[in-house]
């Protein structure tokens, strides 16, 4: 998403964060409708997986603010590139 966001012009990468959170809340909230409506939930974790969830994320929010904008950019694109890498392994593994 934010290679997505980058080539849509975006520059802020705080901003591009945030607005990944907001769109994977809405491509989350549509799963877990389908997934309710389909009676595949486990109602045990989800007060557990929601407090998480909301933690994690502000958290997050408030580690990037006090890193910094270059600190960011190069932590995703790191975990990026390493993930590629990885996965290009695995296919010849």
């Amino acid at each position: 998403m934010l290679s997505a966001l980058s080539i849509a012009g975006m520059t802020e990468i705080l901003q591009m964060s945030g607005l990944t959170s907001f769109y994977g809340l809405c491509i989350n909230g549509v799963a877990a409708v389908l997934f309710i409506a389909a009676h595949m939930i486990d109602w045990r974790y989800v007060p557990w997986m929601a407090v998480s969830a909301i933690v994690g994320g502000y958290g997050a929010a408030g580690i990037a603010r006090k890193i910094g904008k270059i600190i960011v950019r190069r932590f995703v694109i790191g975990v990026g590139f390493t993930i590629s890498l990885i996965m290009f392994l695995r296919m010849f593994a």
